[in-house]
């Protein structure tokens, strides 16, 4: 799967994609959000995860940059599973 194949997916397609074929990687806390990173064969994606709303916020798929590095360094802020 693309990067590309995965963003026309309806937003319940993502999520049955994430839990078949994804590889879940990490957590982090971002206020009022929890954070959970997965890689999906060249690709990752980020899902926001509303505890107050209890449902997925957003996905937000990319290949590498800015969003990746925020990754790089554990700190306090991440949650290990």
């Amino acid at each position: 799967m693309t990067l590309y194949d995965f963003n026309l997916l309806h937003e319940e397609e993502k999520y049955n994609t994430l839990w078949k074929k994804g590889t879940y990687l990490t957590s982090m806390l971002e206020p009022p959000y929890k954070v959970n990173l997965y890689a999906i064969d060249l690709f990752f994606v980020e899902v926001y995860y509303s505890h107050k709303a209890n449902k997925i916020i957003q996905f937000i798929s990319f290949i590498n940059g800015n969003r990746l590095d925020r990754y790089y360094n554990i700190n306090s802020n991440f949650i290990k599973v």
